[in-house]
């Protein structure tokens, strides 16, 4: 396993005042967040050796910030589809 920091920066006016960042085990799932206007960013976790999309240890999105402030972020758990 490896650690990965990624850093993305883009413009964009958001839709509402909820940025929603997902990490799926589900390539359906996957599909239908990334084409969600609602949803900022999706990622696919293809499951391997008991470890899914829902695990801390697959995704953590560590800081947010929107015009360089920071928001805070908060974890929600899985979602089912």
């Amino acid at each position: 396993m490896f650690v990965v920091t990624v850093s993305w920066e883009y413009r964009v006016v958001p839709a509402g005042p909820v940025l929603r960042f997902s990490c799926v085990s589900d390539l359906d799932a996957f599909r239908e967040l990334s084409a969600d206007p609602a949803s900022a960013a999706a990622w696919y976790f293809e499951p391997i050796d008991g470890l899914g999309a829902a695990s801390a240890e697959v995704f953590e999105l560590v800081q947010v910030s929107v015009d360089s402030k920071p928001r805070s972020a908060r974890y929600q758990g899985a979602e089912s589809f």
